[in-house]
């Protein structure tokens, strides 16, 4: 099962986005993720870090909403979010044998 960035959900009252921006590490290319629409009717972002390499990393993310009428309508930057993605532990060496 994969690590997910989750966001708070965008309540069914609110306008709800029809998808994020989330720009990582600085990038100035956002990389685009479907909002995920909850049973509920709620919506979240729901976006998948298994591929993300090992290390310390930041997000910054944008709530996007496609209207008909108005085009493409942005929320404010978020508070850019860091976390570290582990590494692999070492592996083993200097075997020996003991008796018990």
């Amino acid at each position: 099962m994969a690590p997910y960035l989750i966001s708070d959900p965008y309540l069914i009252t609110e306008d709800q986005p029809t998808e994020f921006y989330l720009y990582i590490d600085g990038s100035a290319t956002p990389v685009v993720s479907s909002a995920y629409k909850k049973p509920d009717n709620t919506v979240i972002l729901h976006h998948d870090l298994s591929s993300i390499s090992i290390g310390t990393h930041t997000f910054v993310v944008k709530a996007r909403l496609v209207d008909a009428l108005w085009g493409v309508i942005e929320s404010d930057d978020s508070t850019p979010f860091t976390f570290i993605r582990k590494s692999k532990p070492k592996k083993p060496s200097s075997f020996t044998i003991v008796s018990a």
